[in-house]
């Protein structure tokens, strides 16, 4: 049977010390941690202590994606301009399609918040072998005039 334990200020140095440690996984994984150690608490439990240590979540809430109103915009229209149209049979052919409308949406579908233009022109650097071709180097210069 597991322990329980009801120690407060225990329970405040055991939140200090798996934050410090793994807050960047977020507070339901301490509160995992918190449970494997035998406290009995709940993830909202951990939320409140970790509030009242000033310390602010990173993310998004679960259940709020009007928190970040770009991803849901992106979501939106992922799911409109994409999805809705295409039918996918294997993950190789979903992989590729899915590539293909990304570099259209951030190369060349015009973005309202850019003013109608796109994010990003695609840039691609030319191999050595390219760049070193005598086409792309110009005239010669006779010795001794340069």
């Amino acid at each position: 049977m597991r322990k329980v334990r009801r120690d407060e200020a225990a329970l405040r140095t055991d939140v200090v010390r798996l934050a410090s440690r793994f807050g960047r996984y977020g507070y339901r994984q301490i509160t995992n941690l918190l449970r494997i150690e035998g406290w009995q608490v709940n993830h909202k439990l951990v939320r409140r202590w970790l509030a009242r240590l000033g310390v602010q979540t990173l993310f998004i809430e679960p259940g709020s994606p009007w928190e970040n109103g770009y991803n849901e915009s992106f979501n939106g229209t992922l799911r409109n301009e994409f999805l809705n149209g295409e039918i996918f049979y294997t993950l190789p052919e979903a992989v590729v399609l899915i590539e293909q409308w990304r570099r259209l949406y951030n190369t060349v579908r015009a973005h309202s918040a850019y003013g109608g233009r796109p994010p990003a022109r695609e840039t691609v650097k030319p191999a050595d072998w390219f760049l070193g071709m005598p086409q792309l180097l110009g005239p010669r210069t006779p010795q001794g005039l340069a």
